[in-house]
Order: C-alpha cells, then structure tokens, then sequence
C-alpha cells in the first residue's frame, strides 16, 4: 500500500485512485498492516487489491487492522481479492475493542475471499465494533470455500469475540452474496430490495 505498515498513524483527507496493489498478505491501497489507527475522509476508487498466499487479509483501505477506527471514508470500483481469508471494503480484518466504521461506504465493487468476506469488513475480531452511517451498493461478494464457516455477510463476513457490534442507520441495496453459510449481518438494518443469497 501507500504505506506498507504504521502504528498510532492519524490518516485523513486522501484520495487514492487507479491503483494496483499486489501482496502476499495483509494487502491494502493505503496501509497493509495497522494497529491503533485513525483513518477519516479517505477516498479509494479504481482500485484492484490482491493477497495472494492463503494467509490472506485484504481490504481497499487497509489489509489487517488493529484498534482502529474508519470515519467518512469511501471505495468505489474495487475489485478486492484474498487467495486466503479475510477480504473486505474497507478492511480484510478488524480486531479491535469498542472502535468503529462511521459514515463509510463501498459501492460498485467485487469483494472475494476464501472466507470471512463482508462489504465493510472480511471479519470483525474481539468485538465492540459500531456500524453507523454506512452504505454497501451494488457489490457482489464471493466466497470460495466450498462449504463451513467463516462466512460473507453484507457488512461483516463474520463477527468473533466477545462485546456487542452494534449497527445503526446503515443501508444496503443490490448486494449479492454467492457462497455456503451466508450471514445476515445487520439483518435488521434497512438493506434495500435488491438484495440476493440464500443463508446456509
């Protein structure tokens, strides 16, 4: 990514376009690997991001993150691929403790993973997360393993750990979900009509 690792980093106000990055792990368009990180206003369009080896973590903004929150930031025309787990819009992996995904939206992208692949996140770890504001449109989600967990959901693939995640005044419309073991995450927020996948 821009930056291949950072720690403590505030990262705000950029606008990333037309790139191609390829990893064999922890892939992103602006920092692979993150702990304790505050990413706001960041915007990523065009992008094609690729983990290649089965350890896997990719995400349009950042590949693995640490206790980091995403605030008002956006993906658009991604193609987001993780030979391994963990693939996701913003992030292929959230392990955090009360952090959040704020006002952040992925639209008009393909998200695919061996498992645990959402449209925001590929996983949320440890818990606490809050989904506020967010908008995942016209994405299609793949899921390569063939059947069990971890599974794709529209905003997380899958949710471990313990601690609430809490989803308010999100929105989905025409998500599709191709894979075993689909997960409604945030089934009770508003989606839209276009919506597709049977959960497993």
């Amino acid at each position: 990514g821009y930056m291949d690792d950072s720690t403590n980093a505030t990262i705000q106000n950029v606008n990333i376009d037309n790139v191609n990055i390829t990893a064999s792990d922890c892939a992103g368009a602006v920092v692979g690997y993150t702990t304790f990180g505050t990413f706001s206003n960041i915007t990523v369009t065009n992008a094609k991001v690729t983990a290649t080896t089965s350890a896997g973590y990719a995400g349009a903004l950042t590949g693995c993150g640490y206790n980091s929150d995403y605030v008002g930031c956006s993906v658009d025309n991604a193609t987001i691929t993780s030979t391994g787990s963990f693939a996701g819009g913003i992030t292929g992996y959230q392990c955090n403790y009360n952090k959040s995904f704020a006002d952040c939206s992925v639209t008009n992208s393909t998200i695919t993973g061996y498992a645990a692949v959402g449209g925001i996140s590929g996983i949320v770890h440890a818990g606490g997360t809050a989904f506020s504001g967010c908008t995942v449109e016209n994405v299609v989600l793949n899921k390569t393993r063939a059947d069990g967990n971890p599974s794709i959901g529209v905003f997380t693939g899958c949710y471990t750990g313990s601690g609430a995640t809490v989803f308010a005044d999100n929105t989905a419309d025409n998500v599709a979900l191709n894979g075993t073991h689909v997960a409604y995450i945030g089934y009770d927020v508003l989606y839209g009509s276009n919506y597709s996948g049977a959960a497993n």
